[in-house]
């Protein structure tokens, strides 16, 4: 047998019975609109019920999908050091020391 890999989804040699042994790979579309929705939906309870603003409410969402903070200021149209701001209150709202206890609360939020 030789030590060469394969390429992922190929049959190995003398399995070629015609039939194919792996499920087609789902569209990563589809997964990243269902992963999407389930932030949404986390996203809203969270809002709700810790009174966040809209704009706290957009900046969390982009924190949560990695985005820094030059990124989001660009996206929404203000400055970095507004986009902190709101960071901070956020931050003080979901009594959280950093990005990651964000992530912490957005996980385990019931």
């Amino acid at each position: 047998m030789s030590n060469r890999r394969r390429p992922i989804g190929t049959v190995p040699p003398g399995r070629r019975s015609g039939k194919r042994t792996l499920d087609p790979v789902p569209d990563k579309r589809d997964n990243r609109e269902h992963y999407r929705e389930v932030v949404r939906e986390r996203v809203e309870e969270i809002v709700e019920t810790f009174a966040l603003s809209p704009r706290e409410r957009e900046v969390f969402q982009f924190l949560l999908y990695g985005y820094m903070t030059d990124e989001i200021a660009g996206r929404l149209g203000v400055s970095a050091r507004t986009v902190k701001f709101h960071q901070t209150n956020l931050l003080d709202k979901l009594d959280a020391d950093s990005r990651l206890d964000l992530f912490r609360l957005f996980f385990w939020f019931e």
